[in-house]
């Protein structure tokens, strides 16, 4: 075949001959394939590409010009591209449809894979139970208690007696380890010396009802406190003035209706008010509002019943008469005046009763509660 220049005309159909234009602008400008075309004729079919006329009334050679274009880009794209990325030319014009679909299958995708992985992790769990060793169909103790306490009084120099005062003691030196608590009461420390910075107070009479073995009065003495004790137990009282403490054998409510104003500026009651009536309560957080001067403190710890663990805590002394949730303390301190400044949340629970409920991972609570300045 002589080297010929392919002519035609554009007359007669116009459309087809815009329509083939605009599919080559969609993939390059048309000056570029033009180019692409002119080198890459001559070497696979000796033809030259002039410019366009602007009139013929020949379609084939249209249908020549079409053939021709799409044979040489068919070679153009397996000289230039890889094999395993030759796609056909229209699917170029779906893009935009191809991705969206790829963009649902990823989305697809991702939620399986996560509702396996729940599963997954559902099935781990149910695993680990399966694990666990079978209980026998019984259980035997041979746990004693009461040979271990009566050791703890000679740390008293108390005599043992059969009466009810020793039952309490003897239990609380037993149940209520007299370091491990002195332990936990060290974590109030902090708390009182700000509050102290904060109220401008320079000296404080501390009082501390329900003062047991005296645990807490000590971390208060070292801490340069004038403290004084309420106790009901006539022997802790003989044993804490031993001990060059100024305690007071009376009932809480009885003690603080005796007083004078002001005569404290702080007042504790650890692991008290759930031996309390709820009247008997009432009139306590009453009388400790009255006596507390502004910005006095008021310093409350007891079991939190919400712990996994905290009933069983709580029903081991049955002078414990009602749990009293946080949430229930709360909104009773507010209710008679007082500002809360903090609640602290102590004594872990085991690891295999914790759960993601960070107020239900602690035995005991304690709460920091204000007499506003402007009451």
């Amino acid at each position: 075949m002589k080297n010929s220049v392919l002519t035609f005309k554009i007359n007669s159909h116009p459309n087809t001959y815009k329509k083939i234009i605009k599919q080559l602008n969609m993939s390059q400008t048309f000056q570029e394939i033009k180019k692409e075309i002119e080198k890459e004729s001559q070497k696979f079919f000796s033809y030259s590409f002039p410019p366009l006329p602007s009139s013929s009334s020949n379609l084939s050679h249209f249908r020549n010009l079409k053939s021709f274009c799409k044979r040489l880009l068919k070679r153009l794209l397996k000289r230039f591209l890889p094999r395993s990325v030759l796609v056909p030319l229209s699917h170029f014009f779906h893009l935009p449809e191809h991705i969206a679909y790829f963009n649902q299958v990823i989305a697809d995708l991702t939620h399986t894979i996560n509702a396996l992985s729940t599963q997954t992790n559902e099935l781990s769990s149910q695993l680990k139970a399966l694990e666990k060793p079978s209980l026998p169909p019984v259980y035997e103790d041979t746990i004693s208690y009461l040979p271990s306490s009566l050791e703890t009084l000679k740390y008293f120099s108390i005599p043992f007696e059969k009466t009810e005062e020793h039952f309490y003691l003897l239990f609380e030196n037993t149940f209520y380890n007299h370091y491990i608590v002195k332990e936990k009461q060290k974590l109030y420390l902090p708390y009182i010396r700000e509050w102290k910075k904060d109220s401008g107070f320079t000296s404080v009479n501390f009082l501390d009802i329900g003062c047991g073995r005296g645990e807490f009065m000590n971390l208060l003495r070292e801490e340069g406190f004038r403290v004084e004790g309420v106790e009901s137990s006539s022997l802790l009282c003989e044993y804490l003035t031993r001990s060059g403490f100024k305690v007071h054998h009376q009932d809480a409510n009885t003690f603080l209706s005796s007083l004078s104003p002001y005569t404290y500026y702080a007042i504790s009651a650890l692991q008290v008010i759930e031996h309390f009536e709820k009247d008997y309560l009432f009139n306590f957080l009453n009388l400790c509002y009255e006596k507390l001067p502004p910005s006095g403190l008021l310093l409350l710890e007891t079991v939190n019943p919400l712990a996994a663990t905290g009933l069983g805590n709580f029903y081991i002394d049955f002078t414990h008469i009602y749990p009293i949730p946080p949430q229930l303390l709360i909104f009773l301190l507010e209710w008679i005046g007082f500002k809360i400044w903090k609640v602290l949340y102590l004594t872990p629970v085991p690891p295999d009763f914790q759960t993601s409920f960070i107020e239900k991972n602690y035995q005991d609570y304690a709460i920091f509660a204000l007499k506003p300045c402007s009451s």
